[in-house]
C-alpha cells in the first residue's frame, strides 16, 4: 500500500474518531452547560486531540507550533466551505436538506486532507 493511501485510510479513522470524541464530550457537556458552550469546549479539546492524531499517527510528523496553530484554521476553513457548500445546494439548487452533508462530505473530506496534510507536515524554513 502506497504511503498516501496508507495516510488517507489513517486520516478518515483519525477523522472518525475525532469527531465521535467530540460529540461526547458536546452530549456530556449539555448535561450542564448550554448547547453553545458545550459545542465551543468540545471544538476546542478536539482541536488538540485532533492535531495530535493527525501529527503522529496519520501523517507520522513531530509536533511543532506551525502545524499546531494551522491545525484549527484549516478546520475553520474546511467548516466554512462545507457550510457553504450545503447553503448553495438547499437553498440554491434545491437539494434535500438530509442529502447536502452528505455531498459536501465528498469535496470537504478530500480538501480536509489536503489541509491537513499541509498544515501538519509543512515547516517554515530558517532563514
Amino acid at each position: 500500500m502506497s504511503a498516501t493511501r496508507a495516510e488517507k485510510l489513517r486520516y478518515l479513522a483519525a477523522g472518525s474518531a475525532n469527531t465521535a470524541l467530540s460529540l461526547a464530550i458536546n452530549w456530556v457537556l449539555l448535561l450542564w452547560i448550554g448547547s453553545v458552550p458545550a459545542y465551543v469546549i468540545a471544538f476546542c479539546v478536539t482541536v488538540l486531540t485532533g492535531y495530535a492524531i493527525h501529527s503522529r499517527w496519520v501523517f507520522r510528523q513531530p509536533w511543532h507550533w506551525a502545524g499546531l496553530l494551522r491545525f484549527p484554521i484549516v478546520q475553520l476553513v474546511n467548516l466554512a466551505i462545507g457550510t457553504g457548500l450545503v447553503a448553495m445546494l438547499v437553498y440554491g439548487l434545491g437539494v434535500a436538506p438530509w442529502l447536502a452533508p452528505v455531498l459536501a462530505i465528498g469535496v470537504t473530506v478530500p480538501l480536509g486532507f489536503l489541509l491537513v496534510r499541509y498544515a501538519v507536515k509543512h515547516r517554515p524554513t530558517a532563514g
